[in-house]
């Protein structure tokens, strides 16, 4: 009796133990699901808000949302934050992304698959259509034919006119811009050309054995005069011992870029769930970097252990655009892509003066006549434009400025060439036309 007693008595010491915890478990997880509704709440509440940004009520309802974010973060132990955006995101973006700050693999997968899917039609529209060429010849200026002028630096011997390589900067304008090439190209007769997805990843070529045997195999075996499209940036075909194509590319404001990168490549978590808008994501990367009090902001959340929003990353990509993504990410410089642009671009035109733009490639193209591009272009329809957001903050504004100090570098270089060469193509541009940030 005495030991059915002393079993008894600890069997219901453990049942009342196992109660305890199942009860105090049950209260930690209802309020973590409160606190995740909070936030579902306010994401939800934000981007309503995004949507009708010009309207004064909406401007008030913007800061009180950023008054709730603030005192959401700001009145909770930061721990307890941080595990319900763990179990909300459950795929903090990795490390490796560092080099790009854009997408893991399988996002890069499925955005080219969707992104395949607009160029595939183009691709279909075309293909078959091309064989009758047209017969014209010439070679790139980048300057006034009849003065065969040149800027400072361009090479024009060892290049190959009969290969145009748009090395597509993305979200740019780029969508659009593929979309009138490839029709021009279609009613003109003056290019071969399709749309090429998808593309090795960056670790794929990494000696010039293999980018040599991907351009001759991948590129170089399409039918000539041949226009590339794809995201392939720089490939420097004078180290594979071959003629330097006629390149050309499209860039904008790099903060206008990062932006429309962000809520392009911005996807919910979680069935049901809203992806985190920039302003949320920016806060949030620098609050689990541990960089609120830093001296040096930019070199603390480039250095530190990257645990915020997915795709929150923001980290310069033209350096990586125009020293090549298949060379060493060690080379990838402003000095690099500098002397790139200045040797081998034929014209790089700017996002912010799209019909200058189009002008300025009629020009320089060869086979491709004046007009061509900008009546094409008013039958085709903008690709992947997102709608209008809520402008960042002034202070998101100037950490983003430094935190893409080299794109700018880049950017302002560019932005400069452009306008001598337009002067020098004798093609009307506002110079005094306002950009964003500045």
């Amino acid at each position: 009796m005495k030991t059915y007693t002393k079993w008894m008595t600890l069997f219901l010491a453990v049942m009342g133990l196992y109660y305890a915890i199942l009860t105090l478990s049950h209260n930690d997880n209802a309020n973590i699901n409160g606190k995740r509704n909070d936030i579902k709440n306010v994401k939800n509440t934000y981007d309503k808000i995004e949507e009708n940004e010009d309207t004064v009520d909406v401007q008030v309802d913007k800061k009180g949302i950023n008054a709730r974010l603030d005192n959401l973060y700001n009145n909770e132990p930061w721990d307890n934050i941080k595990q319900i955006n763990d179990n909300t995101n459950d795929n903090i973006q990795k490390q490796d992304n560092e080099k790009w700050g854009i997408e893991t693999q399988n996002n890069a997968k499925q955005d080219n698959a969707e992104e395949g899917n607009d160029k595939n039609v183009i691709n279909d529209n075309i293909q078959g259509n091309n064989n009758d060429l047209s017969n014209f010849e010439g070679e790139a200026y980048i300057c006034n034919a009849e003065s065969q002028t040149v800027l400072t630096g361009y090479q024009t011997e060892n290049r190959d006119n009969d290969l145009i390589m748009y090395s597509e900067m993305g979200k740019c304008g780029s969508g659009t811009l593929i979309a009138i090439l490839a029709r021009a190209c279609l009613k003109s007769k003056a290019y071969m050309t399709k749309y090429t997805i998808p593309l090795p990843w960056d670790d794929q070529l990494p000696t010039i054995q293999k980018r040599l045997k991907y351009v001759n195999d991948k590129i170089l075996n399409n039918r000539k005069p041949y226009l590339f499209t794809g995201h392939s940036s720089f490939i420097d075909y004078k180290e594979l011992g071959l003629p330097q194509p006629i390149y050309i590319d499209l860039i904008r404001d790099p903060i206008n870029m990062w932006i429309s990168l962000f809520y392009y490549m911005k996807r919910p978590q979680l069935p049901g769930m809203q992806a985190n808008p920039l302003e949320f994501c920016i806060k949030y990367w620098i609050k689990t970097s541990g960089c609120e009090n830093s001296h040096d902001m930019v070199h603390c959340l480039h250095t530190r252990e990257f645990k915020g929003c997915k795709h929150g990353y923001v980290s310069p990509g033209y350096k990586r655009q125009f020293t090549g993504r298949y060379v060493n990410s060690s080379e990838w410089s402003v000095q690099n892509a500098k002397k790139n642009i200045e040797r081998y671009y034929t014209f790089i035109g700017i996002n912010e003066h799209y019909i200058e733009t189009l002008k300025g490639l009629e020009m320089v193209i060869p086979r491709f006549k004046p007009g061509l591009l900008t009546d094409t272009y008013k039958v085709v329809h903008n690709k992947n434009v997102g709608r209008k957001r809520a402008p960042p903050t002034n202070e998101t504004v100037a950490l983003m400025k430094q935190l893409l100090a080299d794109d700018y570098t880049i950017y302002y270089f560019v932005r400069q060439r452009f306008y001598t060469q337009l002067k020098c193509l004798g093609i009307e541009v506002d110079f005094d036309k306002k950009f964003p940030w500045h």
